[in-house]
């Protein structure tokens, strides 16, 4: 096991902080321990986890990184004293999310507006990515403990495009609950591979004749594990739950999306708020989902896999539940 050097003796890495201004965190920043399991705990975790939501990038910027070029600076605590040190970083999508319209749903939209807000419904995506560190070219890979979310369009995928007031506020509410390590174990590279999300969408709850409709919150949690490969880098694997967290589901290696339906996940919403005259929607919710995953496994049975090769849950067991999953150990549900 590669140990990370001394300038992990503090965890400042992960405060994401700039070498301007910027001053040392605290002891296993943005490390986590357990995992939320509970109705309470995780609509908790959500909000105690509101600085932690996804990091926009800026239109014009490069969709991705994928190279390790960016090189932030941290100002890092060595020895007593606070030094600027510099990291390779890249950043990488690891899901795409995809809208589309019922036709009922397009009837209301806005007479001025509907036709600008259907090309924006069925033109962009939103890229949800993560960064990876290593500390020099021969420092072992591992995951920044928050997410990023860019808009980016199906024609044209290379550089990130604006953030409307709708999905600013949906972005707001996929928020990372940090690097997930075991209990008692060390904080090195290899151990800082395991990212836990948890998002927080509204579901539309009455028929489509309803107008408008009514809406209750609902929560799901995602976990990013990365495995090392041949050449020294890392691969990124995505799972979500769905069904209010009853089923587990595992969504392979990311492929860019041409259009909504090769989307990770496609919503088909409505709109629920507007402004700027009424004419312009802030807020959405969702009707229901697709989800594009490789294998899907009811919780309880992943719980039983678990317990009859571990003992245990498979959250007492994440990694090596994950682990399992992506060696194909894991038999196909029923």
């Amino acid at each position: 096991m590669a140990k990370l050097p001394s300038i992990f003796a503090v965890w400042l890495l992960l405060s994401g902080a700039l070498a301007t201004g910027a001053e040392p965190m605290a002891l296993d920043w943005g490390v986590i321990r357990t995992i939320p399991r509970t109705e309470a705990e995780i609509i908790e975790a959500h909000r105690a986890a509101e600085g932690m939501s996804c990091e926009q990038v800026a239109s014009g910027e490069a969709l991705e990184i994928n190279d390790f070029r960016h090189k932030p600076v941290y100002r890092l605590q060595i020895d007593q004293q606070v030094v600027p040190t510099e990291f390779d970083a890249c950043r990488r999508t690891f899901m795409s999310l995809g809208a589309s319209m019922l036709p009922q749903d397009q009837a209301r939209l806005p007479f001025l507006s509907g036709s600008r807000i259907l090309d924006t419904v069925n033109g962009n995506y939103v890229s949800v990515q993560v960064r990876v560190h290593r500390h020099g070219p021969n420092g072992a890979p591992h995951l920044y403990y928050k997410t990023y979310a860019a808009v980016a369009l199906y024609s044209n995928g290379n550089r990130a495009q604006d953030f409307n007031d709708m999905v600013r506020n949906s972005v707001r509410d996929a928020r990372s609950l940090g690097l997930y390590v075991k209990p008692g174990a060390e904080v090195t590279a290899e151990a800082l591979r395991t990212l836990v999300m948890v998002n927080r969408n509204q579901v539309v709850t009455t028929p489509i004749d309803v107008s408008p409709p009514r809406t209750r919150p609902n929560y799901e949690i995602g976990f990013l594990r990365a495995t090392p490969t041949a050449d020294g880098d890392l691969a990124i694997h995505t799972f979500i739950t769905t069904e209010q967290r009853t089923n587990l589901n595992y969504m392979g290696i990311y492929k860019t999306p041409t259009n909504v339906e090769e989307c990770s996940i496609k919503s088909f919403i409505c709109f629920t708020d507007f402004g700027f005259g009424n004419i312009m929607p802030t807020a959405r919710a969702s009707r229901s989902s697709i989800v594009r995953a490789t294998q899907i496994w009811p919780m309880a049975a992943l719980d039983a896999y678990a317990k009859q090769r571990w003992s245990g849950s498979a959250f007492d067991h994440l990694n090596e539940t994950l682990d399992a999953i992506i060696a194909g150990e894991v038999p196909a549900a029923k």
